[in-house]
């Protein structure tokens, strides 16, 4: 009954997401990420995330530390990052004994869909505007604009048709990160 109220009015419905990311910053411990990021559910996410303005991450994600997001990514569920954290090279040592080096720095640009139960090895850079799709598994970095899936991940066909409309979608989004407000999430209704 009462999401039913909450539902109807989108006032009451940003309220209440502002209310539910408050206590999701302070039970995660994630406090780089911008006011407008949101997260649907329950996921293993390090303290150390930053994500930008308008990132959405939804339930069953697992993000390892030392993970930037930009502007406008989405997480779809069961997302993974992580990996890319053994020493594989010593050969007179079970690697479960080998020390473990820090974990490289994970780059996803703005405008990024990283598809359901996506992997991406630590370490990538997923470029601007680019789409993983659902259950690949990322090991190398992703140019601007592509759109890739498999096991590994392998480039499928680039987002536009065209340089120009790279171009054009970039403008935009430059345009909207001067811009106190986008749009607002909740009213797709």
């Amino acid at each position: 009954m009462i999401f039913k109220i909450i539902r109807s009015s989108p006032w009451l419905r940003q309220q209440f997401r502002n209310a539910k990311m408050v206590v999701l910053r302070y039970r995660y411990g994630i406090h780089g990420v911008d006011k407008t990021f949101y997260m649907g559910g329950a996921s293993k996410v390090s303290k150390d995330f930053v994500a930008g303005k308008y990132s959405f991450m939804n339930y069953g994600c697992d993000v390892c530390p030392n993970v930037k997001a930009g502007a406008y990514v989405m997480f779809a569920p069961r997302v993974m990052i992580t990996g890319s954290d053994h020493d594989i090279n010593q050969p007179d040592i079970p690697m479960y004994f080998t020390k473990r080096p820090g974990v490289p720095e994970t780059i996803i640009e703005d405008d990024v869909w990283l598809g359901a139960r996506s992997i991406i090895i630590a370490g990538v850079k997923i470029g601007r505007g680019s789409i993983v799709a659902a259950g690949a598994v990322v090991t190398k970095d992703v140019s601007p604009y592509t759109i890739v899936a498999g096991i590994p991940a392998k480039i499928v066909r680039k987002r536009f048709s065209n340089e120009e409309e790279e171009i054009r979608h970039g403008k935009m989004l430059q345009q909207q990160s001067m811009s106190w407000r986008y749009c607002d999430p909740i009213d797709k209704t």
